[in-house]
């Protein structure tokens, strides 16, 4: 494939600055004037435009945004590319609101991101979760099957598409080439959310890519993995089980009609960084985390939980004795480092061809000094899920959306049904669901996970935990 180092975006807004003598339209702070010389936002502000001259238009392109996603097309291995302005989040919920009509089914990995239920619930779809199960020590999700996927697919005769996550948040990839197979078999479309994969297109050593693993629609947070800002992602899509426009109606629904042009050309030039100098650069931060990996093997505490089917950019550490990944994380944020994830058992940190050699150095100082020091800790006790497995609501968005919902202490909900998500964040994956009767084990592990310092959503913290519940 001939690479291409144009910049169509950028391009135009730097034509557009110099060509521009007065402005007589929004943003109202009329290209930086009204912000203070001295604030580093001026500069930024310059090119923050709106949809003026030669500038195009993001939800009906036809100049420069419409040859930047032609170009992130090729790049990317697509047939079609939509540039996003909302994240993967505005991705997803096009993407479900494009395939599914009020009382539709779609069959969907339990463990997905909130996004994914929000646009079930905004289509008016019936989710059909996939149960998620654990690795009994790890307690991390074990991966969905082909024949799983099948399961469902035969249960379930009218699923209009399958949505899955992968990689998930920790790295770990699903087998989507078989499951595609399985898809295409029984002519469902499969959506997968690749937020945390936009770099496997650019290196033979990475996990395949969603797309070259046969998936109809792959949603991607460039701005996780890639340089681009945050908050720009891009949609892609290849064969014949999609509709175009459909995807296209959905966007405009779900984002602004003013799109930020720095995030516009913020994603055209990761696009041109990974075309012009993606494997080269991948290849030399790989080659500094397996020398990351070696060093890591030399601690006592200290280790890291890695699978082989995952994204090696991904560094999932935990120590060897009862104590919390909240204590980790807060412990390395006083030596200025800051990780992705805390979670009960581990801290997540995350490269990216953006990570300096001197990231790595930093990190491993300080690894050395908690190492050592991890050993005078007393032993916490880890908040296990009550379950070898996260079940579903059952009860329909329709029916929730009718009925009146009241705050209530976790001691007095016992046996009712939750009204609201409960969502560690990140990962942003509920762990209970609206419609989702509350057990006392669940309700139990809750606290202790509050109590360890977890950051969740949908919970109310005063004299005491309160949650949601449907009267």
């Amino acid at each position: 494939m001939l690479k291409d180092n144009r910049v169509p975006i950028i391009e135009s807004l730097e034509q557009h600055q110099q060509r521009s003598q007065s402005n007589f339209h929004v943003p109202g702070h009329k290209q930086g004037n009204a912000v203070p010389s001295f604030s580093w936002l001026q500069e930024i502000a310059k090119y923050d435009l709106t949809e003026v001259g030669e500038l195009d238009d993001l939800h009906q392109p036809e100049g420069v945004i419409a040859e930047a996603q032609s170009l992130a097309s090729k790049a990317f291995g697509a047939q079609k590319t939509w540039f996003l302005v909302g994240g993967t989040t505005a991705g997803i919920l096009a993407a479900v609101l494009s395939v599914c009509k009020p009382g539709e089914k779609i069959l969907i990995a339990r463990n997905s991101h909130q996004a994914v239920y929000h646009g079930c619930y905004l289509a008016g779809a019936e989710a059909v979760c996939m149960e998620t199960r654990f690795d009994p020590i790890t307690q991390k999700e074990l991966p969905y099957t082909a024949d799983l996927v099948d399961q469902y697919l035969r249960t379930y005769s009218d699923i209009q598409a399958v949505f899955l996550t992968s990689p998930n948040y920790y790295g770990r990839i699903l087998p989507i080439s078989e499951i595609a197979t399985r898809c295409h078999q029984a002519n469902v479309p499969l959506l997968v959310d690749e937020a945390h994969g936009a770099h496997f297109a650019f290196h033979p050593f990475l996990p395949a890519s969603a797309l070259s693993s046969g998936a109809d629609l792959v949603v991607q947070s460039t701005h996780k993995m890639l340089p681009s800002f945050t908050m720009s992602s891009m949609l892609h899509i290849q064969g014949s089980l999609l509709d175009e426009e459909a995807i296209s109606e959905a966007l405009r629904m779900v984002e602004s009609s003013s799109p930020s042009y720095p995030l516009l050309a913020s994603l055209d030039l990761a696009r041109q960084i990974m075309e012009q100098q993606g494997e080269k650069l991948l290849d030399k931060k790989m080659g500094e985390l397996n020398d990351f990996r070696v060093y890591l093997r030399n601690l006592k505490y200290i280790t890291e939980l890695h699978s082989p089917n995952q994204d090696p950019f991904k560094i999932y550490l935990s120590a060897n004795k009862s104590v919390t990944g909240f204590h980790i994380a807060e412990w390395l944020e006083k030596k200025g480092i800051y990780t992705e994830l805390a979670d009960a058992f581990g801290v997540l940190a995350v490269a990216s061809i953006g990570s300096k050699k001197a990231d790595f150095l930093l990190l491993q100082q300080a690894l050395d000094e908690l190492d050592q020091e991890i050993s005078t800790w007393a032993a916490e006790e880890i908040p296990r899920f009550p379950d070898s497995r996260i079940s579903s609501h059952s009860i329909s968005y329709e029916s929730i959306r009718k009925k009146e919902v009241v705050w209530l202490p976790i001691t007095d909900v016992v046996g009712k049904f939750a009204a609201k998500s409960i969502i560690p964040y990140p990962p942003g994956v509920p762990t209970i669901l609206p419609g989702e009767v509350y057990t006392e084990s669940k309700l139990a592990w809750l606290q202790k996970l509050v109590q360890a310092g977890a950051k969740i959503r949908g919970i109310r913290l005063s004299s005491s935990l309160f949650v949601s519940v449907l009267q």
